[in-house]
């Protein structure tokens, strides 16, 4: 960094390179980056579909914008962060992405169409004829949108050691004792029952705005397997329907005894989360080797266990800190999922015990003698996480029309009715939220 008296830039030392043919300086320790903002260069890059303009936008690994090549011939090497790549004397980098040059790049024009084309536009777009697909459509947007290209020419560099990760599992596979597994299938299913209780999803998706990836659907809270009767047991104010989504998850077994077990999950799981299930596995069949597959059936975005919810307070003090505040909470149905799929799915699909294979903070939910359910907590204060989403949405100077989507007090009925659904689940939603 170019910061005066600090950094590991040495002054003393002058070095020169050249970034798109044109010749530049800087000093020992400087980045491509740093060098050419101290040359008064802002652009080194154009955006990976519609070709706008791009400079540095942060200092180091996670740099998005600023990618170069480096080298010639053989030596080569696209997609280097100039953020990350050190300066040294004779080096040589281009842009990429961008042509005929970087400063006039004639690809811009797809920033003019850019309305017409948004998030998987060519995948509904170019579907006939299917033959074109391979032959001529992905080869132009592959061209017309993309990063650095290698040279295809042969590095003539001696290098002490190569990994070549794809032989090295291969290898490793190969050296992995077969054994054989008996002519034996099982497959079962459960059903889950997840509340949408992320005001976010429940908001865009009532506008209509997941165009049917997620079919929410109305249900008394009452009547979520695993969540209602421990709700009925404390109260009867809470509130009375919730935007509820449903999924299947799958447990297939393989070979009997010690053979595969597979399970399916229905969205990203934490490595947490999936390590509860291979334990359930383990208990179920021993000697089996357990995989798993993720983003199956009804994908839910992430699950994450309520521990690793970052507004959670386990100790039950205050319930919730500061509501859906990480990206991977943002994306994410709300903390039920995770103990509901635990509740409703995998452990009966194992046959668990469910004392003995839920965390000690849920063990209330199934073993009364053990204290408060969390569950129970979560679902008495959606109402203020919904408050507290509809004061920052208003702080923000967000239109009230969507705020008051967020609303726990905006009666939701009219906007079913303006949405054309049907009386029947309308008037479910009463005169309020």
């Amino acid at each position: 960094m170019r910061v005066a008296g600090k950094g590991l830039i040495d002054r003393g030392q002058k070095i020169r390179f050249r970034f798109d043919g044109r010749s530049y300086s800087g000093f020992a320790g400087d980045t491509v980056a740093s060098a050419l903002l101290a040359s008064g260069v802002k652009l080194m890059g154009r955006s990976f579909k519609y070709h706008r303009p791009r400079g540095p936008l942060t200092a180091g690994s996670e740099e998005p914008n600023a990618l170069i090549t480096t080298g010639r011939g053989g030596r080569r090497e696209p997609n280097v962060r100039a953020t990350q790549q050190e300066i040294w004397e004779g080096l040589e980098s281009q842009s990429q992405n961008a042509w005929p040059t970087l400063d006039f790049d004639m690809m811009a024009v797809n920033d003019l169409a850019a309305p017409f084309l948004g998030a998987g536009f060519y995948y509904k777009t170019f579907m006939w004829p299917r033959t074109a697909w391979e032959a001529l459509y992905e080869p132009v947007i592959r061209k017309a949108a993309g990063l650095g290209a290698l040279s295809g020419k042969r590095n003539p560099d001696a290098y002490e050691r190569v990994r070549c990760r794809g032989n090295d599992l291969a290898s490793l596979a190969a050296t992995q004792g077969f054994r054989p597994l008996a002519p034996q299938l099982a497959i079962r299913q459960q059903t889950v029952t997840l509340p949408v209780t992320n005001p976010a999803f429940t908001a865009v998706g009532a506008l209509g705005a997941f165009n049917r990836y997620y079919n929410f659907t109305p249900r008394a809270l009452l009547s979520i397997p695993a969540l209602g009767p421990l709700l009925e047991t404390v109260t009867t104010e809470v509130a009375q329907v919730a935007l509820t989504a449903d999924t299947r998850v799958t447990r297939v077994s393989i070979g009997g005894a010690g053979g595969l077990e597979m399970a399916t999950i229905p969205g990203e799981a934490t490595n947490t989360f999936g390590q509860f299930i291979r334990d359930l596995a383990a208990q179920a069949n021993p000697d089996a080797t357990v995989m798993l597959l993720g983003l199956t059936q009804n994908s839910f975005g992430y699950i994450l266990p309520e521990e690793e919810f970052s507004y959670i307070d386990l100790t039950g003090e205050t319930g919730f800190l500061v509501p859906f505040t990480g990206y991977e909470e943002f994306v994410s149905l709300g903390p039920l999922t995770a103990p509901l799929l635990r509740l409703q799915g995998y452990i009966p699909l194992f046959d668990a015990p469910a004392s003995a294979a839920v965390p000690d903070y849920l063990r209330g939910c199934v073993d009364p003698a053990a204290g408060n359910c969390l569950l129970v907590d979560i679902a008495l204060r959606l109402e203020f996480v919904q408050d507290a989403y509809a004061e920052r949405c208003r702080e923000a100077g967000v239109p009230e029309a969507f705020c008051g989507l967020l609303d726990p007090d905006t009666p939701l009925a009219p906007l079913c009715s303006s949405l054309g659904l049907p009386d029947a689940v309308c008037g479910l939603l009463g005169d309020g939220g």
